[in-house]
């Protein structure tokens, strides 16, 4: 993942803009207006778009999280470092960024 942002500008009464910090969003919307535009159209004109892209945003950051989880209840060198108490060593496993 990238620090990078990427920001979605919404204009209602009041313009606000919206930011991602993940290269997802951003990949999603030029596969979207690549692939299916007529839905990306939709979504714009509903209305929809920003709520859309905050639970894509979010499912995708559970879903890592829940990928990660697993794995590390799989790895075996993680499981040393916390059983023995070698905190560093388990975080530094666990960041995944």
């Amino acid at each position: 993942m990238s620090d990078k942002a990427f920001g979605i500008v919404t204009i209602d009464a009041e313009p606000s803009v919206t930011t991602f910090s993940s290269d997802r969003i951003k990949y999603h919307l030029h596969y979207s207006a690549e692939y299916r535009p007529a839905r990306l159209k939709k979504l714009v004109s509903d209305g929809t778009i920003l709520s859309n892209l905050t639970d894509l945003d979010r499912s995708v950051a559970e879903a890592i999280e829940r990928q990660v989880g697993m794995m590390l209840e799989n790895d075996t060198e993680y499981l040393r470092a916390v059983a023995v108490g070698d905190l560093a060593k388990a975080r530094g496993l666990e960041n995944m960024d």
